[in-house]
């Protein structure tokens, strides 16, 4: 994939317009970063964005230019020095996304659809109800970390679990079942958390070979 400017894409004004937009939406509490996430990907990917330090002055890039103008409408004030830490959190984030958005190595329409692809899950998801979801922005920037150590696209099951706090994924039946073979078999030499005690008893003995079946059931696709 290259970073591509084609006739059908936002003007650079579009992008500035929708920008200051964002800002103003964030000062009434609107959910905008992820939205200013999207945009700079999209912006980077058709090449409205780069990562060159003086383009718009002496070490103003275009990260810091965008966050002035989303800031601009958030605090109603345009000195970029005012809430500095916000600011500077806000413009390394932007600067992230549009090194991301540059990076050519993982085919035709990437790494802009299969970003579209995650933060679409992410919200089908919380639509659902799933518990332990992270914040979406945070779950898109570790996302973006890890793809940009990896040649390969992350996809399925594996770019699912970025949705998830750290820690936090979704377990599945056979990882519960596990984890009881597991506490079963400590409790038979004594070693269970929390418990010195040590059960060998039939029924004990029958409970762990029942789970190890229902794991080679799952195993084989049974349900």
């Amino acid at each position: 994939m290259t970073t591509q400017a084609t006739p059908n894409t936002p003007s650079i004004q579009d992008y500035l317009d929708q920008v200051d937009q964002l800002g103003l939406e964030a000062a009434k509490g609107g959910d905008s970063q992820i939205k200013l996430d999207l945009l700079m990907l999209e912006g980077a990917y058709h090449a409205k964005f780069d990562l060159r330090p003086d383009k718009h002055g002496t070490g103003i890039d275009d990260a810091d230019m965008m966050t002035r103008r989303y800031f601009k409408g958030v605090t109603a004030n345009s000195v970029f020095a005012r809430e500095r830490k916000s600011h500077s959190k806000t413009a390394s984030n932007v600067r992230k996304v549009i090194k991301f958005g540059t990076s050519p190595q993982w085919g035709t329409n990437e790494p802009l659809a299969n970003t579209n692809t995650f933060v679409a899950t992410w919200r089908a998801k919380r639509k659902a109800g799933e518990k332990n979801l992270d914040d979406v922005h945070n779950a898109l920037m570790r996302y973006i970390t890890a793809q940009m150590k990896d040649t390969r696209l992350i996809t399925g099951d594996q770019l699912e679990k970025f949705a998830y706090k750290p820690g936090k994924e979704q377990n599945t039946a056979a990882d519960v079942l596990r984890a009881q073979i597991k506490t079963l078999t400590k409790l038979t030499v004594g070693k269970a958390p929390s418990c010195s005690e040590v059960d060998t008893s039939p029924e004990v003995q029958a409970a762990i070979r029942s789970l190890n079946q229902r794991l080679t059931n799952i195993a084989k696709g049974g349900v």
